[in-house]
């Protein structure tokens, strides 16, 4: 049988990407980047069943579990977060104040907070940062678009271009620092291009040390 952390990785490489300029335009929580991965999940395996939102006696409020199809049991659990890669980056000096390990942005903690507070399941625990970034900005965005992402847009301009690889070590250094392991990365390039906005998405799993 596949181990449910292989299935996890797997679906990453499969995550449908049509649309996805405008989902993350529109500012979607990590809920719908977990629900486009619990799709790829359930289309491209018969072993588990990923869902979303997820409630049980040993389970509380889980973003994505995976459930074992022969024996109803869940056998993976995890906790996500959304971030745009210029917080990633170039996070304020309020919100490096607030992280625990370093300068960074306090999803992080949050992030491993929320799925090392799993205490009743034994499982795999598996976090996910899903960070979102532009390809492509408009130059002179229309009247009705100005204000969107102004303070990212300023914040890049101030500090200066950054590339996704810069983004990916990043992230990757922070999963580190919080003690995670086994970590698992995918840039997730978008079909789309939304309002002159062409996004891309880097996904990370990091397992709880147990």
């Amino acid at each position: 049988m596949t181990k449910p952390i292989k299935v996890l990785r797997t679906a990453l490489e499969q995550i449908n990407c049509a649309g996805l300029s405008q989902l993350l335009f529109d500012n979607k929580s990590e809920v719908a980047c977990n629900q486009r991965l619990c799709e790829a999940i359930n289309k491209n395996q018969n072993e588990y069943l990923a869902r979303v939102e997820y409630t049980s006696a040993l389970v509380s409020r889980a973003d994505l579990v995976l459930i074992d199809r022969k024996t109803g049991d869940v056998v993976l659990c995890a906790e996500a977060k959304t971030l745009t890669a210029t917080n990633v980056m170039y996070p304020t000096k309020g919100e490096k104040n607030k992280a625990k390990k370093g300068e960074y942005h306090p999803f992080f903690d949050d992030m491993k907070k929320n799925i090392a507070d799993q205490k009743k399941f034994k499982g795999d625990k598996i976090a996910i940062m899903w960070i979102y970034g532009w390809d492509k900005l408009p130059e002179e965005p229309e009247a009705h678009l100005r204000e969107k992402y102004f303070s990212l847009r300023s914040r890049i301009k101030k500090e200066g271009e950054f590339t996704k690889k810069k983004v990916e070590d990043k992230i990757k250094e922070v999963f580190e620092d919080l003690d995670l392991i086994k970590i698992h990365q995918k840039t997730l390039m978008a079909e789309d291009e939304h309002e002159g906005y062409k996004a891309y998405m880097i996904a990370t799993l990091g397992e709880i040390n147990k």
